[in-house]
C-alpha cells in the first residue's frame, strides 16, 4: 500500500515537471511568435532537450534568416531610390536656375508686379532647399522652411484664402529627416482638403518626440478623403512617403491617417529610433 503511494506521488511529481515544462516552452514560442507579429526581433532561448524547444530553436533561426534578407532588402531599395534622387538632381544646374528665378524677381520687381515678384522669389528659396545640394538628409528646420516657401507661393495663387500654423518645439529643429518629407504632405492638403473648401483653410504642423519616436503631425480643416478612400493606396502620393519611410527608418516607421470628411485630415508621421536617440546634422 505505502509503495503504491509512493509511486505515485513519484509519477505525479514527473508528470508535473514534464507539463510545466512544456507549458514553458509553449509559452516562450508564443512569445517569439507574438514579437516576430509586432516586428520586434526575438533573442529568446528555448530548452532543445525536446521538440517543442526544437521546434522553438528552428523558429529564431527562421526568423533570424527572414530579418536579415528583409534588412537588406530594405536597404538595397533604398539605395537604389536614393540614386534616383541623385542622379535627377544632377541632371539640373542649380546656379542657372537660381540665376534666371533672380533675374525674373528683378524684372517683376521693377514691373511693380509684387505678388508675382513673390512668387518667383519664394519659388527660388524652395529650389534651393529641394536640391540640397544633392544630400538626401535635411532637418525638420530647413523642411519647415521648405513648406513655408511652397505654402507662400500656392496662397497666392489662392487669393491667401490659407493659413499656415507651425508648432515645433525649438529642441526638434535640428533633428535629422530625409530631404522633403513634410511638403508632399503640405501640398496633399491644399489640393485633397483645402481647394475644395469654400471658407478658410487652415494647416498646422506640430512635433514631439514619445518614447522611441519622432512624431509629426500634418492636419487640415478641409473636405476630408470620401468614405472608403485609403490614401495609402498605391497611385496616391502619401503612399511613396509612407514607403519611403519604413525603407529609411524601418517597418515601426511611417503613416498613419485619419480623415473626417468635411472636417478634415490628420496626417501623422511616425519616425522609430529603437535607441531612443535622435541624429542631428
Amino acid at each position: 500500500m505505502l509503495l503504491g503511494i509512493v509511486s505515485l506521488t513519484v509519477s505525479l511529481y514527473a508528470a508535473y515537471n514534464i507539463t510545466r515544462r512544456i507549458t514553458k516552452q509553449i509559452n516562450l514560442l508564443t512569445n517569439a511568435i507574438d514579437k516576430l507579429e509586432n516586428h520586434e526581433f526575438s533573442t529568446i532561448q528555448f530548452d532543445t532537450s525536446d521538440e517543442i524547444g526544437r521546434l522553438g530553436h528552428r523558429f529564431q533561426i527562421v526568423s533570424a534568416e527572414n530579418h536579415r534578407l528583409t534588412t537588406s532588402l530594405y536597404e538595397t531599395t533604398l539605395k537604389h531610390k536614393e540614386a534616383e534622387l541623385k542622379m535627377l538632381q544632377s541632371q539640373i544646374n542649380p546656379h542657372f536656375l537660381y540665376n534666371t528665378l533672380n533675374n525674373l524677381y528683378w524684372i517683376t520687381k521693377k514691373s511693380h508686379a509684387d505678388d508675382a515678384a513673390k512668387m518667383v522669389l519664394n519659388l527660388s528659396h524652395f529650389f534651393e532647399l529641394s536640391l540640397n545640394h544633392g544630400n538626401s538628409d535635411t532637418t525638420i528646420r530647413q523642411e519647415l522652411d521648405l513648406v513655408r516657401y511652397y505654402f507662400e507661393i500656392q496662397n497666392v495663387r489662392f487669393n491667401n484664402r490659407f493659413e499656415l500654423i507651425t508648432d515645433v518645439p525649438d529642441k526638434l529643429m535640428d533633428y535629422e529627416v530625409f530631404n522633403i518629407l513634410l511638403q508632399p504632405l503640405v501640398e496633399n492638403c491644399i489640393h485633397h482638403g483645402l481647394e475644395g473648401l469654400e471658407s478658410k483653410g487652415i494647416i498646422k504642423i506640430s512635433g514631439n518626440h514619445i518614447d522611441n519616436y519622432l512624431i509629426i503631425t500634418v492636419q487640415d480643416n478641409g473636405i476630408g478623403y470620401p468614405k472608403g478612400t485609403n490614401p495609402l493606396a498605391k497611385g496616391y502620393a502619401l503612399f511613396n512617403i509612407n514607403q519611403r519611410l519604413k525603407l529609411t527608418y524601418g517597418a515601426n516607421s511611417g503613416l498613419e491617417i485619419h480623415s473626417y470628411p468635411k472636417y478634415g485630415t490628420i496626417v501623422t508621421i511616425n519616425i522609430y529610433k529603437p535607441d531612443k536617440t535622435y541624429k542631428t546634422l
